[in-house]
């Protein structure tokens, strides 16, 4: 590892490299690639991190691609045949594979790091086997980084976090173990890579020695060479190693960047490398493996590509490399936005800033790698003020530049050192709407003020975990008011201060959790006060209110959109769209969205439905949560699982949350409602004008009706039922036959309940055409002769009668009757106000009536009436 000031933007990378890491709507971003541009010669296939390289017997070459969780595959001349593997913990899946090792058959072995176990492929990626586990173990791993294999297909892991070596079957059986903790012979300190020559001695990378060791097939120490150092045969934390066909021995020494090569005593043959961009210069190389023709592979871990050399040490090619072509990216770090939503970042490993129009098009490119004015050394801050100035902290030439808005050179203050406007490897500025510069002085534990023309203005902060101190601050930013905020990396914390450097607040502690951090980095403000922070080590964003507040997270270890492999820079533009500068060589775009979870298909305001499978959905919701009627929210679930509802008839109110990928909630005090009515009730059939009883008609015309019906079907009888019809029609039935009729209605409402066929609404009546018999005005019973003026008239009951009509009149055509009664006897006496008016002749008659309104034949009668002669003489009247 690097020491002392060497330490600046990339440190937390580097420690991320040799430490394995646990891997209203609301706001939530939907990440896309901004730059580089992905098409044709920048598409996203550079290597990330590699850590481990090895050959087949072919000449292919396989990569252990660490920061991007996943294999690549090449032939020998580099061109990509295969990819596989992802972020996580199943199958063929990944956290920081280090190691990787190829047999005689072409399988293909990782060592699986941050998931404690080696995989076994076919040479496509198809997994064949798998072994280990968290523990120390037979079998068991601690962070194993290095593996080896031999002509028999044994395998060699170095166990890094157990301190020794362990040896497995080709399937993943245990075979042995060798080595303890320590320094002396057979003992590791930290061993980090493996190897196996023809006779099956094993070497090994004991790093935290700064040594080689060489066992013998049963695990007893043979050799030993290496200490600590820079000198020719020393090392500065060896990590690879890898022996050739002649014995010679090829070891990566990482912070020495260098490969040095010895014999298998131990007696140096050579070195090459040496720190740098160029061919054949090497940065913090891990890996180192030989290929089928002889030639050297290095895994070049920092420059992110794989280095192949000649046997002596010729530069012969190199795969994966970055590029420093317009639009292109080599370790970006730290971000900036001006007024028009330009982008600029400061680019590590190409020495220069570039800007980026708001489309990711290369706007502005300036600077190389230098001391001069306009010349960089590992810039990682960036700023820009209102007026267009750029600022840029030169973090490795310890100064401040200042450049116009086209990137012509303006000014420059600081020095290394620890005084007032010195710096020791400033990483980031800040530029409030005054023009002050703020500066993170990272080495120094302290942030600097300066006007806009450098003049030292104010400085706070020394080293140490308390209010207003640091622990290697990586990041600043001011927001509304002049209030300054700052990343203190190594504290796992944000300060806030007054633009005076008063501390006002802190939030954060190490973990990852919501509002912990791994490493911050950077940090942005909105114009609404919004913190965002990128937590390196955690690969991803966290939002935060003004006071400290957790408001929401974005990103997770991998390469995919919305992915991060240790963010540095963050900004975020007047339109609320954040973009973060990844460690694979990108920058991502976060565009604000309305994360509100939604059904696909509804159901309508009105429904029968009682069972639902409803999907839910919604931009960037990946799960969800519901309540059903008030009642509690239930736990979160998936949006690939259905959401199941048997519900009872009446109204009902479902309630969603949506979900991220993050965890970012849509609130449940303003959730996605929605409303509607079960009905399976049926409405009843209302008939009206239906014949009642008897009738002597062969038609009639019945009104259907019904509250809730808007449709109906009837039949007569026993008959056929009719298609439906809409309501308010009338049935119109004729030619009836006589005798007794049935109707039967259902009814429908407008969600097609219909009312049972078995418990219709029926009316029955009789068609009944037959006139009753006549009535027989009985000889002995005709009045004759009547002394009173309320005479009572008789008759013989006929058949089939319920009721009878009597007619009294003075005439025989009966054209004025006096009286005309329906009665239900077969008699009446004549009422006070129908008495006799005269005497003489009356005449009357009667007919028969039937229940269904049929007559029978008038039967005619009269008689005289003569008022009673004073003193009792009667009169004599006539009979017919």
């Amino acid at each position: 590892m690097r020491k002392g000031n060497a330490f600046s933007c990339l440190s937390v990378l580097v420690v991320c490299l040799l430490l394995p890491v646990a891997s209203p709507a609301a706001e939530s971003f939907q990440f896309s690639r901004f730059a580089p541009q992905d098409t044709g010669q920048f598409a996203y296939t550079d290597l990330n991190m590699p850590s481990g390289v090895a050959g087949d017997a072919a000449g292919n070459i396989y990569v252990a691609d660490t920061g991007n969780d996943r294999v690549r595959k090449y032939s020998a001349a580099g061109v990509l045949l295969a990819e596989w593997g992802t972020s996580g913990t199943g199958d063929g899946q990944f956290s920081g594979p280090a190691g990787i090792a190829v047999d005689g058959a072409g399988n293909v072995y990782v060592a699986d790091t941050g998931n404690n176990r080696i995989q076994k492929f076919s040479s496509n990626g198809v997994l064949t086997a798998k072994w280990g586990g968290l523990g120390n173990g037979d079998g068991q791993f601690a962070s194993p980084r290095g593996v080896a294999v031999d002509g028999s297909g044994n395998v060699y892991v170095a166990d890094t976090g157990n301190n020794r070596i362990q040896k497995f079957a080709p399937n993943g059986t245990f075979a042995a173990a060798w080595g303890l903790p320590g320094s002396g012979d057979g003992e590791f300190s930290d061993p980090r890579g493996v190897a196996v020559d023809a006779s099956g001695n094993i070497y090994v990378a004991d790093s935290g020695n700064n040594r080689i060791q060489e066992l013998s097939p049963e695990g007893f120490c043979i050799t030993i060479w290496g200490e600590a150092g820079s000198g020719i045969g020393q090392f500065n934390v060896v990590h690879g190693v890898a022996v050739d066909t002649q014995g010679h021995v090829y070891a990566a020494d990482y912070n020495n960047s260098r490969v040095q090569v010895f014999t298998s005593e131990g007696d140096v043959l050579g070195n090459w490398g040496g720190y740098g961009v160029g061919d054949g210069q090497l940065e913090y190389p891990t890996g180192v493996a030989v290929a089928a023709s002889g030639d050297i592979l290095v895994a070049d871990t920092l420059n992110n590509r794989i280095v192949k050399y000649s046997a002596a040490g010729n530069f012969l090619m190199k795969l994966g490399s970055v590029g420093n072509a317009s639009g292109q990216l080599n370790m970006p770090q730290h971000l900036a936005m001006d007024a028009s939503g330009n982008v600029f970042v400061a680019e590590w490993g190409n020495n220069r800033i570039q800007k980026y129009n708001a489309d990711g098009e290369t706007s502005l490119l300036f600077g190389f790698s230098g001391s001069g004015n306009g010349q960089f050394s590992r810039p990682c801050g960036v700023a820009v003020d209102a007026a267009g100035n750029i600022y840029v902290a030169d973090t490795y030439n310890h100064r401040i530049q200042k450049f116009d808005s086209t990137g012509g050179f303006a000014a420059k203050w600081g020095s290394n050192g620890t005084g007032d406007s010195q710096f020791s490897f400033p990483e980031d500025l800040a530029v409030d709407s005054g023009g002050n510069v703020y500066v993170a002085d990272k080495s120094n534990n302290r942030i600097q003020k300066f006007a806009s023309d450098g003049t030292f203005a104010a400085k706070w902060g020394t080293s140490g975990a308390g209010n207003g101190q640091f622990n290697r601050p990586s990041g600043v930013a001011v927001g509304p008011g002049g209030v300054v905020y700052v990343a203190d990396t190594y504290n796992h914390r944000i300060q806030k201060f007054t633009a005076d450097g008063v501390f006002a607040a802190k939030w954060g502690t190490s973990g990852t959790g919501d509002g912990q951090f791994a490493y911050p980095t950077g940090v942005a403000v909105d114009a609404s006060g919004n913190v965002f922070v990128t937590d390196n080590s955690n690969s991803r964003v966290q939002k935060f209110t003004s006071a400290g507040v957790f408001a929401a997270k974005w990103g997770s270890a991998g390469t995919g959109d919305g992915k991060f492999n240790a963010p540095v820079g963050v900004a975020v533009d007047a339109g609320g769209n954040l973009f973060v500068s990844d460690g694979g060589n990108r920058i991502q775009k976060g565009t604000p969205v309305a994360m509100a979870a939604q059904l696909e298909s509804p159901p309508p305001a009105a429904t029968t439905q009682t069972g639902y499978s409803l999907t839910v959905g919604g931009t960037g919701v990946v799960q969800y949560r519901y309540r059903l009627d008030g009642g509690a929210w239930n736990a979160a679930v998936p949006v690939a699982t259905p959401l199941a509802l048997t519900l009872a008839e009446g109204s009902h109110t479902l309630e969603l949350v949506g979900g991220d990928t993050w965890g970012n909630w849509q609130a449940t005090d303003s959730p996605t409602t929605y409303t509607w009515t079960i009905d399976v009730t049926a409405p009843t059939a209302e008939l009206t004008g239906v014949p009642v009883g008897s009738v002597n008609t062969t038609a009639a015309v019945v009104t259907v009706g019904g509250q809730g019906a808007v449709w109906y079907r009837y039949r007569l009888g026993a008959g056929f039922w009719t298609p439906s019809w809409s309501v308010e029609r009338q049935i119109i039935l004729s030619d009836m036959a006589e005798g007794a009729h049935t109707l039967s209605v259902v009814a429908a409402d407008a969600l097609g309940n219909w009312q049972s066929t078995d418990a219709p609404t029926s009316a029955t009546w009789t068609v009944d055409l037959t006139a009753p018999g006549d009535p027989v005005i009985p000889p002995g019973d005709n009045p004759g002769t009547q002394t009173t003026a309320r005479p009572t008239l008789r008759w013989t009951a006929a058949t089939g009668a319920t009721q009878y009509l009597i007619e009294v009149s003075d005439s025989a055509d009966f054209s004025s009757p006096l009286v005309s009664r329906v009665v239900s006897g077969t008699s009446y006496t004549l009422a006070d106000i129908e008495a006799l008016v005269r005497t003489g002749v009356w005449y009357w008659r009667v007919r028969a009536l039937d229940a269904a309104g049929n007559q029978g034949s008038w039967v005619t009668g009269s008689f005289e009436y003569k008022a009673a002669a004073a003193g009792g003489m009667i009169l004599l009247l006539l009979q017919e």
